[in-house]
């Protein structure tokens, strides 16, 4: 196992309205992570599954860092989970600090913050600016669309066809750990041109 994995940063969405199945995974992952010595980087939030995954890492005492915008924390309730909060100007900031703090990225189910935040990582990792494992943890296949996307771009030849191993897709909290700590392929500035 790589035991190079001490901060995770986990995209997810912020609703609380969602389907418990996506809350008992969230709540699922926290344990999980905080029973392998993990702590939290993630937006913040104290609702959706961003609220569950940082209380149940905390209440296992795993640092929990929250990163956030001025305007986001001006309209939503400040979470009590969190051992450090951190305020950025912009979501373009927000992002830079999360994957600064981070040394693996996991997906939640979550809406287009989500979406943009784990492509961003897909797309650095293309270009070789990190080496971290990323995880579409797909709750109920919730990210087999986007996998058919980014698929379609690989058939098309937008991208490589080894491009599609920049990431890995799970489907239950054990194939999360796994491919956190499984080494991933090398994916140096010289490969990621067409």
């Amino acid at each position: 196992m790589n035991n190079n994995i001490k901060k995770v940063v986990v995209y997810c969405g912020s609703s609380n309205k969602v389907s418990d199945t996506y809350k008992n995974q969230a709540e699922e992952l926290g344990k999980t992570l905080a029973n392998y010595d993990m702590d939290l980087v993630f937006g913040g939030g104290n609702i959706g599954l961003m609220g569950i995954v940082s209380k149940t890492m905390r209440e296992a005492n795993r640092e929990v860092i929250g990163v956030t915008t001025k305007k986001i924390q001006a309209s939503e309730v400040l979470n009590p989970h969190v051992t450090e909060s951190i305020i950025v100007n912009t979501l373009r900031e927000r992002k830079a600090k999360m994957d600064e703090l981070s040394d693996a990225v996991i997906a939640l189910p979550g809406g287009f913050g989500t979406i943009d935040e784990v492509d961003e990582m897909i797309a650095l990792k293309q270009l070789g600016e990190h080496k971290k494992p990323i995880v579409l943890f797909s709750v109920d296949g919730f990210w087999d669309d986007l996998v058919k996307i980014y698929e379609g771009i690989i058939k098309e030849k937008f991208a490589k066809k080894d491009h599609i191993d920049l990431f890995t897709v799970a489907t239950n909290v054990d194939e999360v750990i796994d491919a956190i700590h499984t080494e991933q392929k090398d994916n140096s500035n010289e490969n990621w041109r067409m």
